[in-house]
């Protein structure tokens, strides 16, 4: 093989092989896996540019089906399930294979696509493929993705940042389905350029992206249903506005954050923040107040129209955050959400992991934890908090000062199971223990 490539065209690696039977390379130091196209001229071959389709089938797979011969038109190899995967082969090496040889991942979002394992529409009560796709593509092989909107639905946390290419009316006319394969083709120039699309608040807000943070908390993570069940059943008490997590240090409350949030049943998680000591940045009620702003935004689209608002865009500019965070809270959040309705799935939440943490902050000014006890009672109806903190007296006794009421956590039942030793929800007067 004359046009034989050398080397890794990802790490550089010299250890690399070939696969006759695939027709394809593959690094023995990086797992990199890519094909070159056949060159009839003789000249030195060239890899056309290769992208992985994720998609779920039961509602986005004619849109897939067309996507994927425009695209292959267009001079682009195309990776997707029903034409690569191959009877007898095991089908999640084949779809790690196809991943690993993309230089571009697809991602059209629907229902089906985004859906978790305790929705009401999973047939088999798992969480989608296509999720696990796009977190594979992210964390594990950096590899860059475009998100494309095939029917209303929320995306995930790990790309709520990214702008995608709405598709939900491709079926309405030949020309709205064109404008879409023209904007597709255009992120993926951007892509393979190595440019981020992000979506239109992120320049102005900067919402932190805890997702590699969570999704390395998560890893192995097993058991504690007790806990979840108990967390779903305060969701639904008509009295308690938050629910505190208690635990000691170690004991795996950043885990249940990250696993919560991954489950997101029902889109419940509205948003979420990891105070973390390590960080400054992140214990700013400024900059809290702002990421917040941004991830609900990718939730809810009325709220992210309202960022448009005069009032509500000076509210969360970056100096009257800085200098007024509990006014940028109120104006910029609170009287938003305020005035949308309730939304028809139900109670939603925010989730705040390490209040402990966030208490470490020095200077003058509140602190998050200031931030949100004096802003609980604000909160809509349809909106509660869920906040995780190490069991110490001092967190304690500062947020029972800040509530200006009397606190009596009691301590929880005592189950194997448990990786922490207390759950509590702060309640009007007292704390109830579940």
């Amino acid at each position: 093989m004359s046009d034989a490539p050398s080397t890794c065209p990802k790490c550089g690696s010299s250890e690399i092989h070939h696969r006759k039977s695939r027709g394809d390379w593959v690094c023995d130091q990086c797992e990199k896996v890519w094909r070159l196209a056949e060159a009839s001229t003789g000249a030195p071959a060239v890899t056309k540019p290769r992208l992985f389709l994720s998609y779920g089938r039961r509602d986005a797979r004619q849109l897939a089906e067309r996507l994927r011969t425009d695209l292959e038109s267009q001079g682009f190899e195309v990776w997707q399930d029903l034409r690569r995967i191959r009877s007898g082969r095991e089908w999640e090496q084949e779809i790690e294979d196809g991943l690993r040889s993309a230089q571009i991942v697809l991602a059209l979002l629907s229902k089906h696509a985004v859906r978790r394992g305790g929705d009401p529409d999973s047939p088999d009560n798992l969480d989608s493929v296509c999720l696990d796709e796009i977190s594979f593509a992210r964390f594990a092989l950096k590899t860059p993705i475009v998100p494309v909107m095939a029917g209303p639905c929320d995306p995930p946390f790990c790309i709520f940042r990214l702008d995608y290419v709405d598709m939900t009316s491709w079926t309405t006319s030949e020309a709205a389905y064109r404008a879409g394969l023209d904007c597709i083709l255009e992120a993926i120039a951007a892509a393979l350029r190595g440019e981020v699309r992000y979506r239109s608040w992120v320049h102005n807000l900067q919402p932190f992206d805890f997702a590699s943070f969570l999704h390395e908390k998560r890893r192995d993570f097993c058991g504690r249903q007790w806990l979840f069940d108990e967390i779903d059943a305060w969701r639904t008490s008509p009295s308690e506005r938050a629910l505190l997590i208690t635990g000691e240090p170690g004991m795996g409350k950043s885990a249940i954050v990250a696993e919560l949030v991954h489950r997101n049943p029902g889109g419940q998680v509205l948003a979420y923040h990891c105070c973390q000591a390590d960080t400054a940045e992140t214990l700013k009620p400024g900059r809290f107040v702002c990421s917040l702003a941004a991830m609900i935004a990718s939730k809810l689209p009325a709220y992210a129209a309202r960022l448009e608002d005069p009032e509500v865009e000076t509210a969360l500019g970056e100096g009257r955050c800085t200098e007024d965070p509990a006014s940028s809270f109120e104006v910029g959040i609170l009287k938003p959400l305020h005035s949308l309705p309730a939304p028809e799935e139900g109670v939603r939440y925010l989730f705040v992991d390490a209040l402990d943490e966030a208490l470490t902050r020095t200077g003058v000014g509140m602190n998050i934890v200031d931030l949100l006890v004096s802003r609980l009672e604000r909160l809509p109806g349809w909106l509660r908090l869920v906040a995780t903190t190490r069991k110490d007296r001092a967190v304690l006794n500062r947020l029972r000062g800040l509530r200006a009421r009397e606190l009596e956590p009691r301590r929880a039942a005592t189950r194997k199971t448990s990786t922490c030793s207390c759950v509590c929800a702060w309640a009007a007067p007292t704390w109830r223990s579940v």
